[in-house]
C-alpha cells in the first residue's frame, strides 16, 4: 500500500502522454485530497463553507492533536524517497541497477544533478529529495519515518 501513490501518480501522467504528467499528477492528488476533506466536513467538491478544522492539523497524529489521516502529498513524496534512497544505495535491484547505468554513471546520487535530456519522471523523482535535506542518512529508510520527516512530526510531544 505505500507505494499506490507512487505508481498512481505515474499511471496517472503516462496517460496523459505529454511532458508535463507531473504536475497534473499533483493536480489529481490535489483533488483526491479535496474530496477526502469535503467527505470529512461534510459539504460538496465545491465546499463553500469555512472549515472549523486546518486540513494540516487533521492531518497530524494522534499524539500531537490531529486525527491521523495521511495527507497523500507528503506521504507519495516519501514513498518516492523510498525509491531514491534504493538508487542512493544502490540497491541490488534490476531496475536500480540500470538507472545507475543509464543516469548516475560514477557520480554520487545525493550530489546527482539530472541532464536536461533525461527522463521528465526520473527528474521528478529526483526533484524530491529536495524535501529531505538534513533527514538523517541511516541504514535503512523506512516511508513512515520520512512522512514524519515531511510532516514536522518527528520529535516526542510536550
Amino acid at each position: 500500500m505505500e507505494y499506490f501513490w507512487v505508481f498512481f501518480l505515474l499511471s496517472c501522467c503516462r496517460q496523459r502522454g505529454d511532458g508535463e504528467g507531473m504536475d497534473d499528477g499533483d493536480k489529481v492528488m490535489k483533488e483526491v485530497m479535496a474530496v477526502c476533506r469535503n467527505f470529512l466536513w461534510g459539504g460538496t467538491h465545491k465546499y463553500a463553507k469555512v472549515p472549523l478544522v486546518n486540513w494540516e492539523e487533521v492531518c497530524l497524529k494522534k499524539k500531537f492533536g490531529g486525527l491521523g489521516i495521511k495527507n497523500i502529498l507528503n506521504w507519495n513524496k516519501a514513498a518516492i524517497m523510498k525509491l531514491n534512497w534504493d538508487v542512493a544505495g544502490k540497491k541490488d535491484i534490476l531496475w536500480v541497477k540500470w538507472i545507475h547505468n543509464k543516469y548516475i554513471k560514477e557520480e554520487e546520487f545525493w550530489d546527482y544533478t539530472p541532464k536536461l535530456d533525461a527522463c521528465h519522471y526520473w527528474k521528478e523523482m529526483v526533484r524530491v529529495r529536495e524535501n529531505f535535506r538534513g533527514m538523517p542518512k541511516g541504514k535503512e529508510y523506512i516511508v513512515r519515518e520520512g512522512y514524519d520527516w515531511l510532516q514536522g512530526t518527528r520529535m516526542i510531544p510536550n
